[in-house]
């Protein structure tokens, strides 16, 4: 039980400094924080999301997977990191997100082909307008705000088994 209760308290922390340091907590500078979640909870490989087109009023659901960029629209969405809690915890997803936007229609990515066919990004085309975490349970923290999208991390069945 005090285990659970000292989880709790972390995740309480972790929150309050994602929303008081916000663009300046970067995952990649971050080591103290990934030893200490990376001992909370599990890292996943992919993520449910759901993207509002508020214009037509149109809702997209798909998968995205870590360091596989997705075009929608004039956004490109990145996926850094994603956790889960550990299955005895309260049912939580929490994801890392960049997400880039186009002026254009042009291409959004430079991707070029590795000597083994694997497909490398060598650059996402356009300015970057979000780095954050995302929580499936709490859209609200560290909410997307744009004119025409909204995106947010959902839960999905897949989501416990990976």
């Amino acid at each position: 039980m005090a285990t659970s209760s000292l989880q709790r308290i972390g995740l309480i922390f972790f929150v309050a400094g994602l929303l008081l340091f916000g663009d300046s907590f970067a995952i990649e500078e971050s080591t103290e924080a990934d030893s200490f979640w990376a001992s909370q909870a599990i890292e996943i490989q992919e993520v449910q999301i759901q993207v509002l087109d508020k214009i037509s009023g149109k809702v997209y659901r798909g998968k995205i997977r870590v360091g596989d960029p997705v075009a929608f629209g004039n956004l490109t969405i990145l996926l850094k990191r994603a956790f889960k809690n550990d299955p005895s915890e309260d049912k939580e997803i929490y994801a890392y997100i960049e997400i880039y936007e186009s002026p254009t229609d042009g291409p959004y990515m430079d991707v070029s082909v590795d000597r083994f066919g694997n497909r490398v990004i060598e650059k996402i085309n356009g300015e970057k307008i979000f780095a954050k975490y995302l929580f499936a349970s709490s859209p609200a923290i560290n909410q997307f705000s744009h004119p025409i999208y909204d995106v947010r991390v959902e839960f999905s069945s897949s989501n416990s088994n990976n």
